[in-house]
């Protein structure tokens, strides 16, 4: 998790997981303890009729789709997109254009961005102003903005480089990409190394599933 600064770790009734309240923040216990939420300053907390999950509502409108899968919570303005299949509901920023797939397994949503249908036509990407990157294994098409790609000494995957220093770890199971001043972490387990902004503090969960980053700001990679 990420605690900005201020913010204080909830350790929820079943140990399942720590959560992060920011300032004001309240813990919300759901009817079925199933989990905990956190709730804004003014968030109203919304239970669907099915009662699968509850939800916390800012100043959006709630949206019960048609087939009663779920809920959403829509933001003002933005509209309700209901796909051809029914699988699910989607919500259109203002402006958005639906972009219906050629192998019609999902809509998307474009902004100003351009539709890129790749080679195997797993899947179609939205490319903003970036170029469009085709890695040497045909796997997936990436995007670049005005980064760098980086190909990883295994040839799994490539990576895209903006200004940050590409890391390594010890393991040989993947390469992270730096931001200029972050730290590399290496957690106590060895199961994979973190990228530690400047000043941010490692978390450490009770549980030892996984330590986590807080900073001030800082952005983790």
């Amino acid at each position: 998790m990420i605690r900005g600064a201020g913010g204080e770790v909830i350790e929820d009734s079943r140990r399942k997981s720590n959560m992060i309240r920011g300032a004001g923040g309240e813990v919300i216990e759901d009817s079925r303890r199933k989990s905990n939420m956190i709730r804004g300053a003014g968030g109203k907390v919304i239970e669907d009729s099915r009662r699968k999950s509850n939800m916390i509502r800012g100043a959006g409108n709630v949206i019960e789709v048609s087939r009663r899968k779920s809920n959403m919570i829509r933001g003002a303005g933005g509209e309700v997109i209901e796909d051809s299949r029914r699988k699910s509901n989607m919500i259109r920023g203002a402006g958005g254009e639906v972009i219906e797939d050629s192998k019609r397994k999902n809509n998307m949503i474009r902004g100003a961005g351009k539709v890129i249908e790749d080679s195997r036509r797993k899947s179609n990407m939205i490319r903003g102003a970036g170029k469009v990157i085709e890695d040497s294994r045909r796997k997936n098409n990436m995007i670049r903005g005005a980064g760098k790609v980086i190909e990883d000494s295994r040839r799994k995957n490539n990576m895209i480089r903006g200004a940050g220093k590409v890391i390594e770890d010890s393991r040989r199971k993947n390469n992270m990409i730096r931001g200029a001043g972050g730290e590399v972490i290496e957690d106590s387990r060895r199961k994979s190394n973190m990228i530690r902004g400047a000043g941010g503090e490692v978390i450490e969960d009770s549980r030892r599933k996984s330590n986590m980053i807080r900073g001030a700001g800082g952005k983790v990679i």
